[in-house]
């Protein structure tokens, strides 16, 4: 626990009463996770996706970071991609 952490939580919680469900005041276009595919010089491809985590995140809620096949997919004889977004429903 932090004191920049409650605060974050607190305006979250606030957000969320409102209605209002977008990043903070000033961070519209930022979110935390990122992405990359690679092709190595023996033509192999690899993908990965790391998430930076969402705050006041709905109970039970799993994002596709983790999910191989779901955000990140890399096969040999077709693609690699890494798809990123806010995954809400």
């Amino acid at each position: 626990w932090t004191e920049r952490r409650w605060r974050g939580f607190e305006a979250a919680r606030a957000r969320a009463d409102s209605g209002k469900t977008t990043a903070l005041p000033g961070e519209e276009n930022y979110f935390g996770t990122v992405g990359a595919v690679a092709l190595d010089k023996a033509g192999n491809l690899a993908a990965g996706t790391s998430t930076g985590g969402t705050e006041m995140k709905r109970y039970g809620r799993v994002g596709d970071s983790p999910i191989i096949g779901a955000g990140t997919y890399a096969n040999n004889l077709s693609c690699a991609v890494s798809g990123t977004g806010d995954g809400e429903f």
